[in-house]
């Protein structure tokens, strides 16, 4: 088991994942201009829609690998096998029949594709693609289990290494397959074969380094109801979150058109791909937190948290800044001006994105103090919010009005009540120094938008190249200046700035 310290885990963890999720974009990026060449708008509107449709049938999951890994973390923290065996044991046993639900519940969707896919084009066996689709997330099922002990264990470095590395061999293969062959079909099935092989290799590795995990024990029937309350809890945040996160593209297709959705995509996979690196930095920290909560007070619980919620504030405004200043200019050069969409739709993007991340912190703790019971309902309320809304404004305003309600949504309900439950019912505390300093961080995000927005109208009439590498270049310049003048008295700021001086001085010196 782990015997290094929480703040080594966490740095190893943040950097492996930092690293993985850089190549990943690029690999994304480039896949995505591939399948583009290759394949066309319209199999690129398919491949959003279909995406989000299953992410909708992966309600099926319930919660559960959240419940378990909750669950994991004292036994693992105390290196009890045993516990641990019968443990993954449960999680086998509960993601096996999630397999079978999600394998059932998406090939009863079949019938309904005729009323969800919106596309005049001919572009062949539209069933054939979903059920390829399908597999793929249905495979992943039977053999992710395992890897749940290298997360509780502080070891996530270990997936994301193992991950890339099948990650670029398949982007070889299927580049091969697109450039050439030519073939969505054949380009499909390749992919289930990698998902299978990544699963099966990670767990692999899971068994020869906890060869205990092979045992047959099994929990007893109240750690099973314990679970099953978790669990329960849990599946209000994912009905939440599929239904905030993973419905948008449907809407659009019903009520736009499926082609919008493939412009849209190349928006939002930028935003999911630099979300997915801010949420990887933070799941980095969480084992370390779930130990933490099972070892220390919650003063210092607290003052961990209060890093954290500044360095999401770092993390999240300085990636707002990038998207409101580079997106149009990034879309144009990677996919052409043909792909450009109104302006308009990078702001909700940024507005969007900052709504989520900004409450990483409060998302983390939730996960790992186990307040789950606490704010279940939360989601269901931003999830019955999004829909009206989204249908409502998604009817008069198209794909800006559906993505607006996102925004409103998560204002009128998690954005405030997350933190408020997290500071009364744990760190007991009052939520008025939270709310604060969450007022200035906007402010000053809006502050270097703006001046962003200036200076990318005084630079319209240069090359779009030039262009492009001066805004680069404005849009680390400003946030950090911005940053240090705002916060250079200010001690968590000089703390955080020390730790990470301090973490990059002893690689140098390594």
């Amino acid at each position: 088991m782990n015997d290094k310290s929480r703040s080594y885990n966490t740095k190893r963890n943040a950097i492996v994942n930092i690293i993985s999720q850089f190549i990943i974009l690029i690999l994304n990026f480039a896949t995505r201009k591939i399948f583009i060449v290759a394949f066309g708008e319209n199999y690129l509107g398919i491949s959003g829609l279909f995406s989000n449709i299953l992410s909708v049938l992966s309600l099926a999951e319930l919660g559960v690998g959240s419940a378990i890994l909750y669950c994991l973390y004292k036994p693992v923290s105390e290196k009890d096998y045993a516990h641990i065996n019968a443990l993954i044991n449960y999680y086998k046993k509960l993601y096996r029949v999630i397999g079978v639900i999600v394998a059932f519940v998406g090939i009863a969707v079949v019938p309904l594709l005729k009323f969800i896919v919106n596309i005049e084009a001919d572009i062949g066996n539209i069933t054939l693609y979903y059920l390829l689709y399908l597999a793929n997330i249905v495979a992943s099922y039977f053999l992710v289990y395992k890897t749940a002990i290298l997360t509780a264990d502080q070891k996530h470095y270990i997936i994301k290494a193992s991950s890339i590395a099948m990650q670029i061999v398949q982007f070889i293969v299927l580049t091969i397959v697109a450039l050439l062959v030519k073939d969505y079909t054949l380009y499909l099935a390749l992919h289930i074969v990698f998902s299978v092989l990544t699963n099966v290799i990670t767990s692999y590795i899971a068994s020869r380094m906890y060869p205990f995990i092979k045992g047959k024990n099994q929990i007893s029937d109240d750690e099973k109801k314990d679970i099953w309350k978790n669990i329960k809890a849990l599946f209000s945040y994912q009905i939440g979150n599929v239904l905030i996160n993973h419905t948008d593209n449907i809407l659009i297709s019903i009520l736009v058109s499926t082609i919008v959705v493939g412009f849209y995509s190349n928006y939002s996979m930028v935003v999911m791909a630099v979300s997915t690196f801010v949420m990887l930095l933070f799941n980095s920290a969480q084992a370390s937190i779930g130990n933490l909560a099972a070892k220390e007070s919650e003063e210092q619980q607290y003052g961990v948290f209060k890093k954290m919620s500044l360095i999401s504030f770092l993390v999240t405004s300085f990636s707002v800044v990038g998207f409101i200043s580079l997106f149009q200019d990034f879309i144009e050069i990677m996919y052409t001006d043909y792909y450009l969409m109104d302006f308009k739709i990078v702001i909700i993007c940024a507005l969007n994105f900052y709504m989520v991340n900004i409450l990483q912190p409060v998302y983390c703790y939730r996960s790992t103090v186990g307040l789950f019971k606490d704010t279940r309902m939360i989601m269901i309320y931003i999830a019955i919010i999004n829909i009206v809304l989204s249908i409502l404004l998604g009817i008069v305003w198209g794909l800006f009005g559906i993505l607006i309600a996102t925004f409103i949504s998560r204002l009128l309900t998690n954005f405030w009540f997350e933190p408020l439950v997290l500071y009364k019912k744990y760190f007991k505390k009052s939520v008025k120094s939270y709310f604060k300093d969450q007022l200035i961080y906007s402010l000053l995000t809006l502050f270097m938008v703006l001046v962003m927005i200036g200076i990318g109208h005084l630079l319209s009439s240069l090359n779009i190249y030039l262009r492009f590498v001066l805004k680069i270049l404005l849009c680390i310049l400003i946030p950090s200046l911005v940053y240090i003048v705002s916060f250079r008295k200010n001690e968590l700021f000089i703390q955080v700035i020390g730790k990470i001086k301090k973490t990059v001085l002893k690689k140098k010196l390594n």
